[in-house]
């Protein structure tokens, strides 16, 4: 396969990724992030390897892309972008305490925890979104 059939195969896999896309759990998400944007509530998001660069880039997108053009700033915390505050928890606890640990005495009723994970097996993250519920 040269270069272009595989440029056009990508492609038409992406439109073909999109179009399977569940709208209704799309928006369920948009209205997640909105109540608790409109109930002054902190966006907690974290995740693992790639899922965590996922997570930095979400806090990002909001805390500065999305909230440069609305009156009231969005409140996203991405908790493994401190790397000092995971290590010692990693050391001290354990691993898979890193995201949990960082919720106690925070989390708030008007909260929303969002945890990122490909695989969905994250003992780390679970533990987290566990602890939110």
């Amino acid at each position: 396969m040269n270069e272009t059939d595989y440029i056009a195969q990508y492609l038409e896999m992406e439109k073909q990724t999109l179009e399977a896309l569940d709208r209704d759990a799309i928006k369920a998400v948009l209205d997640a992030l909105m109540e608790t944007y409109q109930a002054e509530g902190t966006i907690y998001v974290f995740g693992n390897g790639g899922s965590a660069t996922t997570a930095s880039h979400m806090a990002n997108d909001f805390n500065k892309g999305v909230s440069e053009y609305v009156d009231r700033k969005f409140r996203f915390c991405c908790l493994n972008d401190n790397v000092a505050t995971m290590l010692s928890i990693a050391n001290d606890i354990s691993y898979e305490e890193i995201y949990r640990f960082q919720l106690i005495h925070k989390l708030q009723p008007k909260d929303l925890v969002i945890g990122i994970s490909g695989s969905g097996n994250s003992a780390n993250v679970i533990n987290a979104v566990s602890y939110a519920k």
